[in-house]
């Protein structure tokens, strides 16, 4: 009964440990959450955050990572209030912005890029 609980437990333990697709251990219940939904027919691949007001984005969420279509993505980020910026691949050199996204804490909002502008 023992060896049964204990393996009980490891298997509790490794599969909070997972995450949604963001090569990491994924951000918690409680945690502060973006999820991007591609539904245009380009990756992104780039996303970038920063505060409200501020003049220069943060480095690249995605790392290696890219969005294709039809697929998401969740990033855990601090709450307040943060601009988003999208882009494309270099050749179709597409972006969007998303300005003044609220992000409540403890909460996830939900954007889906429907078209490039």
């Amino acid at each position: 009964m023992k060896l049964r609980s204990a393996f009980l437990a490891l298997t509790l333990l490794v599969a909070g440990a997972c995450g949604k697709g963001d090569g990491g251990t994924g951000p918690s219940d409680s945690a502060t959450r973006l999820d991007i939904t591609n539904s245009t027919n380009l990756s992104i691949w780039i996303v970038r955050i920063r505060n409200c007001g501020s003049s220069s984005w943060g480095s690249d969420l995605l790392g290696a990572d890219v969005i294709s279509p039809n697929l998401g993505q969740s990033f855990v980020v601090t709450p307040g209030c943060h601009d988003v910026r999208l882009e494309s691949n270099p050749d179709a050199d597409v972006a969007v912005e998303w300005l003044n996204i609220s992000f409540p804490s403890g909460q996830i909002t939900t954007r889906t890029l429907a078209a490039w502008q």
